[in-house]
């Protein structure tokens, strides 16, 4: 299938690009393009129907892209498409896939080495605080919304859940098991606290591979697995933790994820005090090095 389009910040003119592949499981169809005439051009294309609630989705994802360019978060292309039956979005494409692959495929690469953990989660802070200081909060950090670049530096993407830090509402029902007390208890005071809380759980799950709560409070699920358990015998959820899962949490570790999951928001740990942390100021992977290592994991699939 091929799509003609315009970039409206280029003065290059119309191009054709071909759809190669569907990328990722999400609530729309994400696809990898390549431009007809340049074969070492590539896209990621995300195409909303035209519908009210799609609109609406549409519309906040490119408002949001559109005021962000850092590192590591996904690079926005604004474009035109002509005779279009539905709007797009096109992003920078990222061939080494997300988090979520990376996690359950290559489990051992990850959780075994905790400079590389370090390094990628200094860039998915860089990230947030660069949102942040724009007073900008994702509200969908997890797994499947960070993605490994060609360089495998990883990408924040999916804006569509974002608001502006000042919004007295919000919109946003974030994603079962990222989702901090507050937000549950529809209680929440600070939407930036809402990032911090879930970039607590993607560290965890760097670490371990394993969410390390669950949201039910159903019998069948043990005590152990749950917030309240962190809560109200701290010692205990580390100890339960460190005997399933064989591994052994740093004090200094052990500080910051408390830190991000204070259940008090007013206690909670902003960017700047995990910045701060001593284990966040540990050893971290040049780009380099995290190109050549992860290089020998799997390769790129340009």
């Amino acid at each position: 299938m091929q799509i003609s389009v315009t970039f409206t910040n280029q003065p290059e003119g119309e191009h054709t690009l071909r759809l190669q592949s569907i990328l990722g499981k999400g609530k729309f169809q994400v696809y990898h393009a390549k431009f007809a005439t340049l074969p070492n051009s590539h896209l990621a294309l995300k195409f909303f129907p035209k519908d009210s609630s799609s609109n609406l989705r549409y519309a906040k994802e490119e408002q949001f892209l559109s005021k962000l360019n850092h590192p590591h978060i996904i690079s926005y292309f604004p474009v035109l498409q002509h005779n279009a039956p539905h709007n797009m979005i096109a992003t920078e494409y990222t061939p080494n896939g997300d988090f979520f692959e990376f996690v359950t495929q290559n489990k051992n690469q990850i959780v075994n080495n905790e400079k590389l953990i370090r390094t990628y989660f200094r860039q998915l802070i860089e990230g947030v605080e660069y949102m942040h200081n724009k007073e900008i909060v994702h509200l969908d950090l997890k797994l499947e919304n960070i993605l490994l670049d060609k360089d495998f530096n990883l990408k924040i993407l999916d804006f569509d859940q974002a608001q502006y830090a000042h919004d007295s509402k919000l919109r946003s029902g974030g994603t079962e098991g990222y989702r901090a007390p507050e937000l549950i208890g529809l209680n929440y005071k600070d939407l930036k606290a809402l990032d911090i809380y879930a970039a607590g759980i993607l560290l965890y799950i760097f670490f371990t591979g394993e969410m390390p709560f669950v949201e039910t409070k159903k019998e069948r699920i043990p005590k152990s697995a749950t917030f309240e358990m962190f809560r109200d015998q701290n010692d205990v959820f580390w100890g339960e933790k460190e005997k399933k899962i064989r591994k052994s949490f740093s004090k200094e570790l052990k500080e910051l994820l408390s830190g991000m999951w204070e259940e008090d928001v007013e206690k909670r740990m902003r960017v700047e005090d995990v910045k701060r942390s001593r284990w966040y100021n540990g050893e971290i992977y040049d780009k380099e090095r995290v190109k050549d290592g992860m290089s020998k994991v799997f390769h790129t699939r340009v």
